[in-house]
């Protein structure tokens, strides 16, 4: 492509570079009439063209010597509807080297604990689970596969629910009750409860009495372990506090909306219910003096007389 760009920023016209029919070599063709009769040569202390195999008169056309390139490999699916290639990763052309993308393996029940640690395997031992007062020991020792762990697990006949995580990178227990503290621990040094990525407790209290034992036995990693587990306790913390306040301030300030409402239908039912205060007074002032008046004539006309107080 420079050489055909640079060729036409020259002048020279119907000089074109592509590539022969065994796309090996290099092909100028010159379709002038007659040919420019160019040459091709290098510039002092250089080889670019030596290297390239066009040193030499192109005439009407000039072939380069064969470059012997890599031979191009291109990796595709075997068969329409079949994924193996792009599940590894290693989908497309290369001459060299094609690094595939990342497999990102996930963890089946099937997969073998001596496939795990990057390859070198988990050597597991006793776990110790501890629900409310009661305790399990599990062993593991003689497990081989993942489904072994999540079987023996599940078979301590604690409370708990052992399955693959849903990243599907780890195993996760679940306490199926949640009025007893669920601590799970090594019992023993292997340190299985680590490996498997479940020490600890679902719980800030049981992470608690776990960071009280770890520290009465100087169990550095276990203590390392357990600062993960009360950052994200804290975090969950603050989440449900966070949350109980919103709910809080949205019930204060319907109550605020509705000691208003309450005022407002209170105003409106006595502008429509409501006795005039005003018109009620003056009518019972003018009731009185009518009758006031009417007491007064009357005890004019019916004046009290000696047969009276003889009655």
């Amino acid at each position: 492509t420079l050489f055909n760009l640079q060729m036409a920023a020259a002048g020279v016209t119907n000089v074109t570079m592509s590539l022969d029919p065994t796309q090996t070599r290099l092909r100028i063709v010159d379709t002038n009439v007659p040919p420019l009769g160019l040459k091709i040569t290098d510039e002092l202390s250089e080889y670019t063209a030596q290297d390239l195999g066009i040193l030499g008169y192109i005439n009407d056309q000039l072939d380069g010597a064969a470059l012997n390139p890599k031979p191009g490999i291109v990796v595709a699916e075997a068969a329409p509807g079949e994924t193996t290639a792009t599940d590894l990763g290693i989908v497309g052309s290369f001459s060299n080297t094609l690094d595939g993308t990342d497999l990102d393996p996930i963890l089946k029940l099937t997969t073998p604990l001596s496939a795990l640690d990057g390859g070198r395997g988990l050597t597991l031992g006793r776990v110790r689970i501890q629900q409310g007062d009661r305790t399990a020991i599990v062993d593991l020792t003689t497990a081989t596969t993942v489904s072994d762990v999540v079987t023996r697990i599940n078979n301590s006949g604690l409370s708990v629910q052992a399955s693959i995580n849903a990243a599907q990178r780890g195993i996760q227990v679940v306490p199926t009750v949640d009025d007893r503290t669920l601590l799970i621990t090594s019992d023993d040094a292997s340190s299985s409860a680590t490996k498997l990525g479940i020490f600890g407790s679902p719980d800030l209290l049981g992470n608690m009495m776990l960071l009280i034992d770890g520290l009465e036995r100087n169990d550095r990693a276990a203590v390392g372990t357990l600062i993960g587990t009360f950052e994200a306790g804290t975090n969950k913390s603050l989440e449900a506090r966070s949350a109980v306040g919103a709910n809080v301030n949205r019930l204060s300030t319907t109550s605020d909306r509705l000691s208003e409402l309450e005022l407002s239908m209170t105003r409106l039912l006595s502008e429509i219910e409501d006795a005039d205060i005003i018109k009620v007074t003056t009518e019972l002032a003018t009731q009185q003096n009518i009758y006031q008046a009417a007491l007064n004539a009357a005890a004019q006309v019916l004046q009290p007389s000696l047969v009276d107080f003889i009655r």
